[in-house]
């Protein structure tokens, strides 16, 4: 079976670990980044193409809102 990927992107690294844990607790996810910014998301969201990516709104870098434009300008086809 096919694992759904996911990128994680919060602020706080004890979330981040958190989500992590849970995720991959469950043998359907694969959790292939962390990002603690919304640069970095972006960045991980076009190398990585993620099914879904789990995000922050207010992050430093770029906020959610803007990987959420970036996201859809670039037509990715990570759901957010």
């Amino acid at each position: 079976m096919r694992r759904i990927s996911v990128v994680i992107a919060d602020r706080y690294p004890v979330v981040l670990l958190g989500l992590m844990k849970v995720l991959e607790a469950h043998p359907d996810f694969a959790v292939v980044a962390c990002c603690t910014d919304g640069i970095s998301c972006i960045e991980a969201m076009r190398r990585l193409a993620p099914d879904i990516t789990v995000l922050d709104l207010p992050m430093s870098g770029s906020n959610g809102f803007e990987v959420l434009n970036a996201a859809n300008s670039e037509n990715l086809p990570t759901r957010l």
